[in-house]
């Protein structure tokens, strides 16, 4: 679908902008109209337009800025802020005219980074003072010795969905110990900084979705703006990469004895 960059007398830009996948509705939204050439509109004020007529309100999804060669993906996190500043005019100088915009859903059994600010800026300065002022925090805490103790690592594999985010499976000592003193290990999923589930039962990859699935409740998170799943789903990329994350995951769980149903998973040859 062709987008109409168009311009009248007032140099108004009109935008086509679709949804795409994961809760973004029918599809088609109304045009975006810009006025003044996009001069006077930032890429922050761009991403609260493309939204409209999407079903969950703009801070659900991500967004893709498409030229004709190329794309800018928005998807709320730091590195983001030096362009939502930028303003159309600015992007259709660099790239050329914005074919489309495209909104898009968030990570399968996730979500993108906590958005709760009124722009997508302004959440990611929220989010930076948020982080800055934990971090000041436990430096002000004062004695180590009062401060809670961090699960010993044992292991650890991150690898990355289609959306592009970031999960980390995490192999530590178990906090609760037995009476005589003996620990176990466990194995937690992480995702935005955030643990998405404590404690691991199970994992199954299905190569022909390409789809590594964890039958568990998550936790609420600001990772997943408070809300909760009953199965935790991320999809792969096919290739070699993620054949060797998956190997990675099935000596991790067998090197630390960690007590993890593996289904799906390649054989690892000693």
């Amino acid at each position: 679908m062709e987008n109409k960059t168009s311009s009248t007398a007032d140099e108004t830009i009109e935008i086509v902008s679709r949804g795409m996948g994961c809760g973004t509705g029918p599809g088609k939204y109304a045009p975006i109209i810009i006025h003044d050439g996009g001069r006077t509109t930032t890429l922050d004020e761009l991403v609260i337009m493309a939204a409209k007529g999407a079903p969950l309100g703009w801070k659900w999804y991500r967004y893709h800025i498409m030229f004709a060669t190329n794309a800018i993906t928005l998807n709320g996190h730091p590195e983001d802020a030096a362009i939502l500043v930028r303003t159309v005019a600015e992007i259709i100088e660099q790239h050329g005219p914005i074919k489309m915009t495209i909104v898009s859903g968030s990570m399968r059994g996730g979500a993108k980074a906590h958005l709760t600010g009124s722009t997508m800026l302004e959440s990611i300065h929220i989010n930076a003072a948020t982080v800055a002022a934990a971090a000041k925090a436990e430096d002000d805490s004062g004695n180590d010795a009062n401060k809670k103790s961090e699960p010993v690592l044992v292991g650890g594999v991150s690898f990355e969905d289609v959306d592009g985010d970031t999960s980390t499976l995490h192999v530590h000592v178990s906090a609760s110990s037995s009476s005589d003193g003996s620990s176990s290990n466990v194995l937690s999923w992480y995702a935005g900084g955030h643990c998405l589930i404590e404690s691991v039962a199970s994992l199954k990859f299905d190569p022909d979705e390409m789809t590594l699935t964890c039958p568990q409740p998550i936790l609420p998170t600001p990772f997943t703006n408070e809300r909760v799943w009953n199965t935790l789903v991320a999809v792969l990329k096919p290739g070699p990469d993620t054949n060797e994350v998956l190997g990675h995951i099935s000596r991790m769980v067998s090197e630390t004895t960690v007590e993890v149903a593996l289904e799906g998973f390649p054989v690892i040859s000693e």
